[in-house]
């Protein structure tokens, strides 16, 4: 009696041997070829800027794959990202902020803190008023922002903000940048947030003005790095670093692109004339050699 299972399933291995025979060939064989995404571990600390460095609670923290939240010290990590993701935080009452992160090898822990500003409100100007002073009556209340940052070139770029003397309240001008960085708590009422020794660290150098008076400021950019150059060294003109200074007024921003026709070692952005009646900014955009002086 002839077995029917039996002869069936010699049939099937008699198939399969042909089908893997005739595909021998190495145009029959489908291998994949795409690379595998490189993947590391980000880890940061979130901060509100202009604090002393206080840290930021319940910050959302996502590469668009995963999601974290900052713990009570301001630190996060986000595990398996990949190379060039989008790193975006955000949390009630803080403008949110995104960027990219580069993970050049496989399991790399990559480094990438935050700042954070505090959203425009009109109601910052009376939390901050703690002034008793009848001197500083004909002070003008704002919340500016000068949001300095570049992407090469230059290695060291600084803001600098020149205050007019005070005649109401007997105070000499002031020169706020990295060694002098100000106060938002009494004269000048302006401050630089930090100090940023190179566009490697991704993050902006930022002033912030809450208080004007009468006079005339002046904002401009100096590259550092010229300026501390030893004699016959090279050094990147501002207008290779693809610098930008964008402007917060009244919650609203405005961005600055820095000329590439020109150069110098001071790149004057801003003079600001305030009176009795407010402020305006006016837009100078353009290179000196010579530091910009108030008048």
């Amino acid at each position: 009696m002839i077995n029917l299972k039996r002869t069936a399933l010699i049939g099937m291995v008699l198939m399969l041997a042909f089908v893997i025979t005739a595909c021998s060939s190495s145009s029959d064989i489908f291998t994949f070829t795409g690379e595998r995404p490189v993947r590391g571990e980000v880890s940061g600390t979130v901060i509100e800027t202009f604090s002393d460095e206080t840290p930021i609670e319940g910050v959302r923290v996502t590469d668009g794959n995963s999601v974290t939240s900052s713990e009570a010290n301001g630190t996060y990590v986000l595990y398996g990202v990949n190379n060039e993701a989008e790193i975006s935080v955000s949390r009630d009452g803080y403008e949110s902020v995104s960027r990219t992160v580069e993970i050049e090898e496989d399991g790399q822990v990559h480094n990438l803190n935050f700042r954070l500003y505090k959203e425009y409100s009109e109601d910052n100007d009376e939390a901050n008023d703690d002034s008793n002073n009848e001197n500083e009556e004909s002070l003008v209340e704002t919340d500016l922002l000068f949001e300095l940052s570049w992407q090469g070139g230059a290695e060291d770029l600084d803001a600098h903000l020149l205050v007019p003397d005070n005649e109401d309240s007997n105070q000499e001008g002031y020169h706020i940048y990295y060694q002098d960085r100000g106060s938002l708590n009494n004269f000048p009422y302006a401050q630089l947030d930090q100090d940023i020794l190179t566009y490697e660290n991704g993050e902006p150098e930022t002033i912030r003005i809450e208080r004007l008076h009468e006079g005339s400021y002046i904002y401009f950019v100096k590259n550092f790095s010229m300026y501390d150059a030893e004699d016959g060294e090279e050094v990147p003109e501002i207008s290779d670093s693809g610098a930008m200074v964008r402007v917060r007024e009244n919650g609203e921003w405005e961005e600055y692109e820095v000329p590439t026709d020109e150069n110098g070692m001071h790149w004057l952005l801003f003079e600001i004339i305030v009176d009795e009646d407010g402020y305006e900014i006016i837009e100078k955009n353009e290179f000196t050699d010579e530091e910009p002086e108030l008048n």
